[in-house]
């Protein structure tokens, strides 16, 4: 497990990284599962069978109020 920013551990280290599907996104969760990190990553297209299995993928479309509020519901237990 990654060190917490304060030096003490504290559980599991867990990230959720929105855009982790493909550029910078990806390239963070990537890193992050490197480092240890257990990573939620979002995307339109969960079910993509290209997506790194290696990250826990939900589903996800900013894009608008209504696709935020499903997000925000369907994951409350993540969040």
């Amino acid at each position: 497990m990654p060190p917490c920013p304060n030096g003490t551990p504290s559980g599991p280290a867990i990230a959720l990284v929105t855009g982790a599907s493909s550029g910078i996104g990806l390239a963070v969760a990537k890193a992050l599962l490197g480092e240890g990190f257990t990573v939620y990553g979002t995307t339109r297209n969960p079910g993509n069978p290209v997506l790194d299995p290696g990250i826990r993928w939900l589903s996800f479309d900013g894009s608008s109020e209504a696709g935020i509020s499903t997000f925000t519901h369907e994951n409350r237990e993540l969040l």
